[in-house]
């Protein structure tokens, strides 16, 4: 009983080495399997021992989803990747930014939107198909791109602690991507364009009809033009009516970083520069010269904008002055290229989704551009019936 003893002890007076913890294991499981204890026990001594050695084993081999997450993304060059690509692995993995100004108690909330937030500290082999589709459901089931962004990030980690043989089996094996069907874009008719031309140029709406229609006749983002929480209102100075230089250089809107599509918190990636034509110079020149100074859109200019859609027929469709832009543009002038460009779009794909397949009916196209302030209209506009 000696030597049952000295076994204990040896177990029990392990060290924080793991080398000599496995060590003085083996030496008291061969000491324990000579002491030739008797009795009735439900778990050996003996297999205890067993037991506290494959336990040390594991626990040496294992990784938690942290540490396999952080490995992963540096072996593929996460830094190297597009900022968008980072900014969506982010989100995923620790949640949305906090920004300044916002209360602790919120930046707690957006952090336990993060995955690592959850289960970053646990054993990665201990995470299950149950855990992960209750965090991808609760945080991420609000529609398919947010769901696949989700998948895309958590996937990959778990294939690479398969590969390496961390977890015997991947626990997001069952998951699939969700289908996304792009639908088609609804876009404006003529006749509904000339309503809107209509109500700017009235008295009531004279003060937010260029940058109106700068997002009817250059196909800005309404945050290009009047901000969000993370950007600034568009300036006049933007508005460039006048360029210096070469005289073959036009009239264009500057699109700056400051103002373009971004995440929350960066900024833009589609800067450009889009070219005004001579319908969007006629309101433009609504303005005078001496009083284009600031901000382009007046103080208080939501309910101006929200009365305006609400008389337009466009309330809850807020890009549809955008996505009529992009279509008319393209069938008037067919250059993709050059429409893509003023829109900021990247994407041959949803580009083609969204404007490429529609078939205007009869002189739409030409139309539309000539859709002026009543002083400059050149033609009457007559009710075609578009599809929409």
């Amino acid at each position: 009983m000696i030597d049952a003893k000295r076994a204990i002890d040896l177990l029990k007076g392990r060290t924080e080495n793991l080398y000599e913890i496995v060590k003085e294991a083996l030496e008291a499981r061969e000491l324990l399997e000579g002491a030739e204890l008797r009795g009735e026990h439900d778990f050996s001594l003996p297999r205890a021992a067993e037991e506290l050695v494959q336990s040390y084993k594991k626990a040496e081999a294992s990784r938690t989803f942290g540490e396999v997450c952080a490995e992963y993304y540096e072996f593929k060059n996460l830094k190297s990747k597009s900022r968008q690509y980072q900014n969506d692995i982010s989100r995923v993995l620790n949640g949305p930014k906090f920004r300044k100004g916002e209360q602790r108690a919120t930046a707690v909330q957006l952090k336990r939107q993060g995955f690592l937030s959850h289960h970053g500290d646990t054993p990665i082999e201990l995470i299950t198909e149950k855990q992960i589709r209750a965090f991808m459901l609760r945080y991420y089931s609000s529609t398919p791109v947010n769901l696949n962004r989700c998948f895309e990030t958590l996937q990959p980690v778990f294939n690479y602690a398969l590969a390496e043989g961390w977890i015997n089996r991947n626990p997001m094996r069952k998951f699939r991507k969700e289908d996304i069907v792009i639908d088609r874009v609804e876009i404006l008719k003529i006749a509904d364009f000339n309503r809107c031309a209509e109500l700017l140029d009235t008295p009531k709406y004279r003060s937010i009809a260029v940058p109106v229609a700068i997002q009817m006749f250059a196909g800005l983002r309404w945050s290009e033009i009047a901000g969000n929480q993370d950007k600034p209102v568009m300036d006049w100075d933007k508005v460039v009516a006048n360029p210096r230089g070469a005289k073959s250089i036009k009239p264009y809107i500057n699109v700056t970083r400051e103002h373009a599509k971004g995440t929350r918190g960066k900024r833009g990636t589609s800067a450009r520069r889009v070219e005004i034509g001579d319908n969007l110079m006629d309101w433009i020149n609504t303005v005078p010269k001496s009083e284009r100074v600031g901000k382009i859109l007046p103080e208080g200019f939501s309910q101006l904008i929200k009365d305006f859609r609400k008389e337009a027929g466009i309330t809850g469709r807020k890009n549809i002055l955008r996505h009529s832009y992009g279509t008319y543009h393209f069938h008037r002038f067919e250059n993709k290229a050059k429409t893509m460009l003023n829109m900021g779009h990247t994407n041959d794909g949803t580009f083609e989704e969204h404007y490429y397949a529609y078939d205007p009916e009869g002189g739409a196209p030409e139309l539309y551009w000539d859709l002026r302030p009543s002083k400059n209209r050149k033609s009457k506009i007559i009710d075609l019936e578009v599809a929409s």
